[in-house]
């Protein structure tokens, strides 16, 4: 299987004094084909402990159930439900952790595919052939309004509730998570990241940015780096993961 190249970078942006995001790619001695990001919620101490709690969870699980045999969406769908009870059960037995959620984005390569998993409001885009296609949708309560056509797409990105989300992980102790596939190419760059970048950059900065020819380490600190010249109201969290060049599946 052809290694995927990573980047990923965290920035508590210009407001918040902490940063509540982290997230996860393989490291060089890692045999991991799999990234994520995730973005916590609940307070100053609740939110750090709720991603740090789903990225721990969803590395064990996911190198657990490889091993046992699992592959595929049964093998996120897995890790995931495994991290989300660790987080809800983390916050059932603290008292000072009630409440705490955290969103996830996550991404394995495998046997030709992308599969993709997302509970929350961080995105997932695909750069393919110079375009740009965001595959995640928004598990918010102002996204339902838009796919219900109470609101157009221009209204929801000013409504005072956007960032109302209706799925989180750890919130209850059953998560439902969106499950997708998609077949990898060659060149393929995904996006994974939190909020704090799509507050303050829309769908056609972040395809300027993603498409100056650069490493992806620069083109990830060139995309936080903008959403901090334009007001860094979140904590920023960006990965950036690459299929080599000339890997064809599909």
């Amino acid at each position: 299987m052809a290694r995927m190249e990573t980047y990923g970078i965290s920035d508590p942006g210009k407001v918040r004094e902490n940063n509540e995001d982290c997230f996860y790619i393989p490291t060089p001695e890692s045999q991991d084909h799999f990234v994520l990001v995730a973005d916590g919620m609940g307070g100053h101490i609740g939110g750090e402990v709720a991603s740090s709690t789903c990225r721990d969870a969803i590395c064990l699980h996911m190198r657990e159930g490889h091993k046992r045999g699992l592959r595929g969406p049964d093998l996120v769908r897995d890790a995931i439900a495994k991290a989300n009870w660790a987080i809800w059960d983390t916050a059932r037995r603290y008292v000072r952790y009630r409440g705490m959620g955290t969103t996830l984005v996550m991404a394995m390569l495998e046997a030709g595919e992308w599969v993709l998993g997302h509970v929350g409001d961080s995105r997932i885009y695909l750069f393919r052939d110079g375009r740009l296609a965001q595959l995640t949708s928004d598990h918010t309560m102002v996204q339902e309004m838009v796919k219900s056509g109470f609101l157009t797409p221009e209204q929801a990105l000013r409504h005072p509730q956007r960032h109302l989300i209706t799925r989180a992980m750890g919130v209850d102790d059953l998560v439902q998570p969106d499950i997708m596939r998609l077949a990898a190419r060659g060149g393929d760059v995904l996006l994974l990241c939190s909020d704090g970048l799509t507050d303050a950059l829309d769908a056609e900065d972040i395809l300027i940015l993603l498409s100056l020819p650069d490493s992806l380490e620069r083109r990830a600190k060139r995309l936080v780096a903008v959403a901090n010249q334009r007001g860094g109201p979140d904590n920023i969290t960006v990965v950036l993961a690459q299929l080599p060049e000339g890997v064809n599946h599909g």
